[in-house]
């Protein structure tokens, strides 16, 4: 009889998988429009909005940068800075100056050197800084009034135009998402 010789090999196949949900960060800044940004910064919140379930991350802004994580992608999403809790203080960095400032612009004796000191002024917000305004601002500030439409209004650094950000279908890391708020009549920048 002949001896057979033979080896049995085990081979031990380890594959694994991970499963991990593929995500973006999205990040930017708020600032203001003619000032610095202060104390009042923790009274506004910036928002990230999913349009699909509605579900909301809130951040208090507590400096001048914000940063969503783990942002799923494919996803649409709106970002904007909720103002709510700090549109009532009008008054608020609102002052004669600034009627001097307005008015100065006005008569062409001294123009606007950015396009947030025209959106500060238009207090009636009828798309250009006039007369009204500064009645407006004026009985404002006498207490004849006591509210404008808005204390702050919100616009996107890259286009004054918009107040929000639209994602539709998130493909990536989107960096330089920047806001900028702007205090109504106040147009030498000194909100507290």
């Amino acid at each position: 009889m002949k001896a057979r010789l033979f080896c049995t090999t085990i081979i031990t196949v380890l594959f694994t998988i991970f499963c991990q949900a593929q995500t973006a960060t999205i990040s930017g800044k708020v600032g203001l429009g003619v000032s610095n940004l202060s104390s009042t910064a923790e009274e506004f919140e910036i928002v990230l909005k999913n349009q699909i379930t509605n579900d909301s991350v809130v951040i208090p802004l507590t400096t001048v940068d914000y940063t969503f994580n783990n942002v799923p992608l494919g996803g649409s999403y709106i970002i904007y800075v909720n103002t709510a809790k700090n549109n009532e203080d009008y008054l608020n960095g609102v002052s004669t100056l600034d009627l001097v400032m307005i008015t100065r612009h006005i008569l062409g004796v001294d123009q606007f050197n950015n396009p947030y000191k025209s959106l500060a002024a238009d207090v009636s917000e009828d798309g250009r800084v006039s007369v009204l305004d500064l009645v407006m601002l004026r009985s404002l500030i006498l207490g004849i009034t006591t509210a404008l439409n808005h204390s702050w209004i919100v616009r996107l650094q890259e286009d004054i135009t918009k107040e929000k950000i639209i994602i539709n279908n998130l493909s990536g890391d989107l960096v330089n998402q920047n806001f900028v708020l702007i205090k109504k009549g106040d147009i030498n920048g000194n909100p507290k």
